[in-house]
């Protein structure tokens, strides 16, 4: 059993975490509201943004998204996909984003939280802390801002 956290580089891996997106993020009735999912949104492949995916041998597990600014990156579009969900993948995701971030000299992550998430962040280190409150519109408007000091 192969668990890997990578850079979303082939076809596959882009469907696949666009089909976790609208599945867990955008589906009907999940967290995001009124808005429709564009899978070729340029954020994702803005410069210094790095989408990741966990993949489980062959199964794309989780995803989220590093966007990487100097020494602060901000952590976007987490979501693990149904059928893994409460395995502690989320937590893993977590884990393995912090140790990347620290290995490209990032100090602090940051995160919109959605507010059944901030427990969630809470129990891995991040704290409640507004850091740019423009940033609350759109799909992040119900969000609580977190920082995770590394």
């Amino acid at each position: 059993m192969t668990l890997e956290l990578r850079v979303v580089q082939s076809d596959e891996e882009w469907a696949a975490m666009h089909d976790i997106r609208r599945k867990v993020l955008f589906a009907p009735g999940r967290q995001v509201r009124d808005i429709d999912y564009d899978e070729n949104h340029p954020d994702d492949r803005a410069e210094g943004n790095v989408p990741h995916i966990l993949m489980l041998d062959q199964d794309a597990v989780g995803i989220a998204r590093l966007d990487i600014r100097g020494d602060r990156a901000t952590v976007r579009l987490v979501a693990v996909a149904d059928a893994h969900q409460r395995k502690g993948y989320g937590k893993l995701i977590d884990q393995m984003l912090t140790e990347k971030s620290w290995g490209l000299g990032v100090r602090q992550l940051r995160v919109n939280a959605a507010p059944d998430a901030v427990g969630f962040y809470e129990k891995t280190g991040w704290r409640a802390e507004s850091w740019d409150p423009d940033e609350l519109i759109g799909i992040a408007r119900d969000c609580v801002q977190m920082v995770k000091d590394l």
